[in-house]
């Protein structure tokens, strides 16, 4: 979900995401403000290797890396940002791609930031019929698993299965 009409206000911060998710377009990945300095985004998918947050729609005003700390950007870590600064460093992540991701900024009265980001890695747990494997309760494979109770192995996960 990415909303993308939004005028800076008089009175009210905007605040947005951009990166290589988005090719570091302005105006295509708003937050929403939920509460008294806290602003939520979220997304179907998120992968790339860096991004900034962006204040009233000008590289000017930007939250990047704080240096001091040295992490990588990853899901279900709150991150603190450097900050507002035209020369804001990109916040480096994991590279891996996200699903159901949920950034969630907080910015506080001193326009200090942190950013937490929650969400799934990949696709994982989706399992391919066609690469299960089958075995009886000996572990011997069995090609055409018939009547009976056997192991299931698909991927990295097993499991037992009742074939009737």
């Amino acid at each position: 979900m990415i909303n993308a009409e939004k005028e800076v206000g008089d009175d009210e911060a905007i605040y947005e995401l951009t990166g290589d998710f988005n090719d570091w377009e302005l105006g295509t990945a708003y937050f929403t403000k939920t509460a008294e300095g806290v602003y939520t985004l979220s997304l179907d998918e998120f992968s790339g290797s860096g991004f900034k947050v962006i204040k009233n729609g000008s590289f000017e005003q930007q939250y990047g890396a704080n240096y001091e700390v040295n992490m990588v950007f990853s899901v279900d870590t709150a991150y603190p940002l450097s900050p507002l600064s035209s020369d804001a460093g990109i916040v480096y992540t994991d590279g891996k791609t996200y699903t159901n991701v949920t950034f969630t900024l907080t910015v506080d009265e001193n326009e200090a930031a942190t950013l937490l980001m929650t969400g799934t890695v990949g696709i994982e747990g989706i399992e391919a019929e066609q690469d299960a494997e089958y075995f009886n309760l000996q572990g011997v494979k069995v090609a055409n698993p018939e009547n009976g109770l056997f192991i299931k192995k698909a991927g990295n996960k097993a499991s037992k299965v009742l074939v009737k």
